[in-house]
């Protein structure tokens, strides 16, 4: 098995993600190159809403709702 060290700042987090979550304001992985720089590992959970009736790729209707962050050591 390999392992590879990544940069944060050359992840390509877009061909990563799920198109609701890259519509997201904020972007989800903000909260995980917070954590890089901060060097503390935290859990976070949220709900991706969109409005009903919008279109799939209209990034004006996703928002995360309810997000929780939980450090871990």
């Amino acid at each position: 098995m390999q392992n590879h060290q990544w940069c944060a700042s050359s992840v390509s987090f877009n061909s990563l993600l799920f198109t609701a979550i890259l519509f997201c304001q904020p972007p989800p992985h903000r909260y995980y190159l917070e954590d890089v720089e901060a060097k503390k590992w935290r859990v976070h959970h949220g709900v991706i809403e969109k409005k009903l009736g919008s279109a799939p790729n209209d990034p004006s209707t996703f928002q995360i709702k309810d997000l929780m962050s939980m450090e871990v050591s």
